[in-house]
């Protein structure tokens, strides 16, 4: 299940972090507070845009090359007790593989598995980031060795302060980049859809409907109906219990949805796919029910 929310939410957290270490950088005086920033700033790039993509492939596995998508193990399959384990696992390889390439081709990598495109002028100045991975390289593997020859008087360019802001600025700009052209694709994942087709999936009653239960304004859900409770004696055993455990997940009053519990276990063993899978969602996806859980009550 896509959500443009949680596709760029790590984007624009390591944008913002990114900045607040730019901000305050011209206090910095010591080389290795500035090779630190540098590295964490780096860090946080590729992970930002390695968690990107990873929630992309969860949703849409076809992305990857098929030589990942079809080089599960015998042992994998089984030791794997939902199928998300193995998609997960194919992932991480295929991230891991990624991972390999330079800065730069990892960038233009991550857009076209998004199927975003970058701007004509991002493009060119990704030339930067060669240069920024060779200073990372430097500066993870390689300080010994700088030290040594410093030592024996052989000149290595130390990292300034301003070294460091222009990576800070090439990091944000390319991150912002990204998240708004993500923003833009797929901007009709909202929370808001997600949360009526998972609804529409797991109830087909009429006395179920979607906007008969939830109050919407402005794309967003603001309040519960009441009336419906109501029609709540009309409902199976099956629906009574599922109804129960959905509504649990959004932080609605008890006093709604205790009285729908029914004790029989043959209902609750009727349920189990439904209820596995409805915890696969709400643990894959914690943003999910963020968006009724402060709902009040109509």
């Amino acid at each position: 299940m896509l959500l443009c929310e949680v596709l760029i939410f790590p984007l624009n957290f390591a944008s913002n972090e990114i900045y607040e270490m730019k901000k305050d950088s011209p206090s910095i005086e010591k080389q290795y507070q500035i090779k630190s920033i540098y590295v964490y700033a780096y860090s946080l790039f590729e992970s930002a845009l390695s968690e990107t993509l990873k929630h992309f492939l969860f949703c849409f596995p076809e992305k990857m090359d098929n030589k990942h998508k079809n080089c599960m193990e015998i042992s994998e399959l089984f030791e794997s007790v939902f199928a998300r384990d193995l998609v997960d696992s194919s992932i991480k390889d295929y991230l891991r593989g990624l991972g390999c390439l330079s800065l730069k081709n990892y960038i233009i990598k991550v857009t076209e598995i998004l199927a975003v495109s970058l701007s004509k002028e991002t493009i060119e100045m990704l030339i930067n980031f060669e240069k920024m991975s060779e200073m990372r390289n430097k500066i993870v593997h390689r300080s010994i060795e700088v030290d040594l020859k410093k030592t024996f008087n052989d000149e290595e360019k130390e990292m300034s302060v301003d070294d460091f802001q222009e990576s800070a600025g090439n990091f944000i700009f390319v991150l912002k980049e990204i998240s708004c052209l993500i923003e833009e694709k797929y901007k009709k994942y909202t929370l808001l859809k997600a949360i009526r087709e998972l609804w529409d999936y797991f109830f087909k009653s009429p006395l179920l409907s979607f906007d008969y239960f939830w109050v919407i304004k402005d794309e967003t859900i603001v309040a519960f109906n009441s009336d419906v409770k109501e029609n709540f004696g009309y409902l199976s055993s099956y629906e009574k219990n599922l109804l129960c455990y959905w509504l649990q997940q959004t932080g609605i009053s008890s006093d709604v949805w205790v009285p729908l519990l029914v004790d029989n276990k043959r209902t609750w063993i009727a349920m189990t796919t439904e209820v596995a899978l409805l915890a696969e969602y709400v643990d894959r996806n914690p943003f999910l029910f963020q968006g009724i859980s402060n709902v009040r009550i109509k």
